[in-house]
């Protein structure tokens, strides 16, 4: 038994050290924000997911958590329209055409039907929520003379609906289902509002000045948007979440800067951290324990790493390009990267990692320009002090046979 497991140590160790190199190299490896290497990547990550998501990609998503199918076409569209805003010529065509064919997919009878039929706006806050986002994004980067007056009366249509529903309802926070309103699908709602008085005359300001002060009035003991709220009771269910504030905190700068700015600050307060030397972002509160759910998808001793690599694309967004790198890297670190061309991530083996990835880094950057990159020096310690404790039994082995050698 003593030989076998000195047998499984001496394989076990090579491969410690090699991914311990690999990953203390890969974490310098990430390009900058707004980077051409940065677009390259994006390219690549969509060239995988095409034809992935075109054959069906949604449904497998589907099977594994409720929302998987609208985010699949949600992502893979917001992040073509974002490729349609940077390219020309064909490039930008196919990216369109791309971005409206999930428009399509996501606003049909099949997704539909997966949501509650009555539950104003259009099946609930998630679905209407991301439906009109994508139209509204889609709309910004087409061009004036493609617009139809068809397509930008429908946008109006779903926004009008949405707005709506806040007035009515009452609460800033409207359901996604019967009984149940989740902030995060509330604010892609008003996001969604804003981006159309981006693009086309003002017809939504005195509702979104509505929206930020009554969720102002709806934030948790920390002054932070909720993550789940009542809807029947107006109440709050659970505190803010590192999911979900990630992803408000790409959201609300197009909502209200003010406000936008109130709460990164307290998203970066209470959530970002550090885990051996590695930058994260928690799902629950530094010194607030908790577990995964289907929203943070599993935690890694309290790490989200959907938030981590959703807060990449925040911190890009809220002029905090030290931790919009930092993040970056470590997605890029442990995410164990393939391909070149066509590119993916955990060896193609989640692919909604991908969606997100190429959405948030795809989002045009409003960050300030790095000195320097993050040196990491935290972790590459961490990392030393790892290799010593797996290197010492042979230390120790190698020692004590000298040992015997000079006894003799």
């Amino acid at each position: 038994m003593r030989k076998f497991l000195v047998l499984v140590y001496l394989m076990l160790v090579p491969c410690v050290i090699l991914i311990m190199l690999w990953v203390n190299v890969a974490i310098h490896r990430t390009s900058f924000p707004e980077s051409a290497e940065e677009q390259h990547h994006v390219k690549a990550l969509l060239a995988d997911l095409r034809p992935k998501v075109r054959a069906g990609l949604a449904e497998r998503m589907q099977q594994w958590f409720p929302e998987g199918a609208p985010f699949t076409y949600a992502l893979y569209g917001l992040s073509q329209c974002e490729l349609a805003a940077r390219t020309i010529g064909s490039e930008r065509v196919v990216a369109l055409r791309e971005a409206r064919w999930s428009l399509g997919q996501l606003a049909s009878d099949k997704v539909k039907g997966r949501f509650p039929m009555l539950l104003p706006p259009d099946h609930g806050a998630f679905l209407a929520g991301w439906t009109a986002f994508l139209h509204g994004r889609l709309l910004q980067v087409t061009p004036a003379a493609e617009l139809s007056k068809e397509d930008s009366a429908q946008f109006r249509t779903r926004c009008d609906r949405i707005a709506q529903t806040f007035m009515e309802h009452g609460s800033p926070f409207i359901p996604s289902y019967n009984g149940m309103a989740w902030p995060a699908d509330a604010a892609v709602c008003a996001a969604a509002l804003s981006l159309h008085d981006s693009r086309f005359p003002v017809a939504y300001k005195n509702v979104l000045t509505w929206w930020v002060k009554e969720a102002t009035q709806r934030v948790d003991v920390r002054g932070m948007l909720p993550h789940e709220w009542d809807p029947e009771s107006d109440a709050l269910l659970q505190s803010a979440r590192g999911s979900s504030m990630a992803l408000m905190t790409i959201l609300l700068p197009m909502i209200d800067p003010a406000f936008a700015a109130d709460q990164f600050a307290r998203f970066r307060l209470y959530f970002f951290k550090e885990l051996f030397g590695v930058p994260t972002v928690g799902e629950h509160p530094n010194g607030v324990g908790g577990a995964g759910d289907i929203d943070s998808g599993p935690l890694l001793l309290g790490i989200g790493p959907a938030a981590t690599i959703v807060a990449a694309g925040s911190c890009r967004l809220n002029a905090d390009g030290f931790h919009a790198f930092e993040f970056t890297s470590t997605v890029d670190a442990f995410g164990m990267i393939t391909g070149a061309e066509r590119r993916n991530y955990l060896l193609g083996g989640m692919p909604i990692a991908d969606l997100f990835i190429a959405w948030v880094r795809s989002i045009p950057a409003e960050v300030q320009t790095l000195q320097r990159p993050p040196r990491f020096l935290r972790f590459h310690a961490w990392s030393l002090l790892l290799l010593g404790i797996v290197l010492c039994p042979l230390i120790f082995r190698r020692l004590a046979g000298r040992g015997r050698e000079q006894g003799q």
